[in-house]
């Protein structure tokens, strides 16, 4: 596991969130300053920024959201490709931190070989019900394959926290997507259940399980949820805090019976 820096200084710095997906959307970048690792005031947003994302082949402008200060979106939908590399260039009209212009490249993995899911109602032998996700698919301990999975119940994503992906790694003697088991005790009978799996990079795997268990340390089992992924190195250059990450996207849906 790679070592991620985890800085507590006061000193505001750039923090950059991005990424591209195999899904045909607008891709977004998301551009903020740090504050105090306690501090309860608002994150700092960055605007008027000069955003762009280069495949290669095409060069696609990114446009801050005129009602979301510091989210920038491309101009136009496309899906991004596994096996492509993904140039993310930053250029603020201020500098922050003493940094101006920013840079971070991702490859887009292969897609993990998982073609469906079934929603199944458990019972322990003292009684207790609960629903189990079971995910069918090919696995292969020859190739390096990992993934973050997210939970949606009835178009809600409900596995908002770090702690509550689910964390695939193919490496993982006892991982195994012919039938791998996700366990949600907050679903019910007629709900409708998706799944997202994105497969990352082994760097980006990492950057977040270090970064839940950072995040655990600072704010123990309080709402993750609404804490910064700032004053976390990942792949941005400059010493700049975040990740800029290319994912393939493969989502699954059934119904609770």
């Amino acid at each position: 596991t790679e070592v991620v820096d985890w800085d507590t200084k006061n000193d505001q710095q750039l923090v950059v969130e991005g990424v591209v997906t195999s899904e045909n959307k607008k891709h977004y970048v998301n551009l903020s300053a740090t504050l105090g690792i306690y501090s309860e005031k608002d994150t700092p947003t960055i605007s008027n920024a000069v955003v762009t994302i280069n495949d290669g082949a095409s060069v696609y402008t990114l446009v801050e959201h005129p009602e979301k200060k510091g989210f920038y979106e491309t101009t136009e939908a496309f899906a991004g490709e596994p096996g492509k590399t993904y140039r993310l260039d930053i250029r603020l009209a201020e500098p922050v931190g003493g940094v101006r212009t920013v840079q971070a490249i991702s490859v887009m993995p292969p897609r993990v070989m998982v073609d469906s899911m079934k929603v199944v109602n458990e019972t322990s032998e003292d009684s207790n019900e609960w629903y189990s996700i079971k995910l069918f698919g090919r696995d292969s301990k020859e190739m390096d394959s990992y993934c973050l999975m997210y939970t949606y119940r009835n178009g809600t994503l409900i596995t908002d926290r770090l702690d509550q992906l689910v964390y695939y790694n193919s490496q993982d003697p006892e991982a195994n997507l012919s039938e791998y088991t996700i366990n949600q005790d907050n679903i019910s009978y007629g709900d409708s259940v998706a799944v997202e799996i994105q497969s990352v990079a082994k760097e980006y795997y990492h950057y977040v399980s270090d970064l839940k268990e950072k995040m655990y340390l600072y704010y123990g089992d309080s709402d993750q949820s609404s804490k910064s992924s700032s004053n976390v190195y990942g792949n941005i250059s400059n010493n700049v805090f975040g990740y800029f990450y290319a994912t393939a996207v493969t989502r699954l849906e059934e119904v609770a019976e």
